[in-house]
């Protein structure tokens, strides 16, 4: 099964499951001796991440305030706590980080799709 660490996070913990690779290049902080997949699949890495989106017109200084909210958020040791205990990896990026991951991500995929001819319904 391929998902995200926080989907799986106790059910490791438990015993339930075992991972056998991250597809992160970061090694996970809750389970350190995982190892990344791009050892099994060179150039392999596929992060997966969550972002604050809003409606392409929105008001830029509604923008910038979000953004610090989040920053400082980002920042506070407790959020960042919890978010780990989830199962998350905690990292702040500001919206050219984000539009430029979004770019990439597009890219990687479209490109999957291509290889494998994949057709919608």
């Amino acid at each position: 099964m391929i998902t995200n660490m926080a989907d799986v996070t106790r059910q490791v913990q438990d015993g339930g499951l075992r991972l056998l690779a991250i597809s992160d290049e970061e090694p996970f902080p809750l389970f350190p001796d995982v190892p990344p997949l791009s050892r099994i699949i060179p150039d392999f890495s596929v992060v997966g991440w969550f972002a604050l989106c809003g409606q392409k017109a929105m008001a830029p200084e509604l923008v910038d305030r979000l953004e610090a909210a989040v920053r400082q958020a980002m920042a506070d040791p407790s959020v960042v706590g919890q978010m780990a205990k989830g199962g998350l990896t905690p990292r702040f990026e500001d919206r050219a980080a984000i539009t430029h991951r979004l770019a990439a991500d597009r890219a990687l995929w479209l490109d999957v799709i291509r290889t494998v001819n994949l057709r919608a319904g």
